[in-house]
């Protein structure tokens, strides 16, 4: 869970650097002033998802997807939600909003994607060593 925090915070450091660049050389006409609000929405999102995907970590170390796949779809309903919210109760202009929220929503997404092979691939490094264990024990 630390390497995850540390990938996180460093991830989110990043995106941060990036909006503030396009603040500040692009003004509104390229980032949205709700793009802070979507910017925390998608952390919580992430942080929520990250705490079912570690429920499943728990339960079953080898049987992560179906949590992976049950936190996208959260992600996915929720952000939904959120953009109907604001595009239609709030109303706000159209083509920035929109660009900038799916950039975060794929950005995040992606990070997401990114964590999930790398678990996977330790999970499939641990049951290759398991395997090759009781492959030499059988020999012996």
């Amino acid at each position: 869970m630390k390497k995850y925090l540390l990938s996180f915070v460093t991830f989110n450091l990043i995106v941060a650097l990036v909006v503030l660049l396009g603040q500040y050389l692009g003004g509104p006409a390229v980032v949205s002033p709700l793009v802070w609000k979507m910017y925390v929405f998608f952390i919580v999102l992430t942080l929520m998802g990250r705490s079912l995907e570690e429920v499943g970590l728990r339960r079953d170390p080898n049987n992560i997807v179906p949590y992976f796949f049950a936190a996208m779809g959260l992600r996915f309903m929720m952000s939904i939600a959120f953009f109907a919210l604001f595009v239609f109760k709030v109303g706000v202009e159209g083509q920035v909003f929109t660009l900038n929220f799916f950039i975060l929503y794929l950005s995040y997404s992606g990070f997401d994607i990114y964590c999930l092979l790398a678990n996977l691939r330790r999970i499939l490094t641990s049951e290759d060593n398991k395997r090759d264990e009781n492959d030499r024990n059988l020999r012996r």
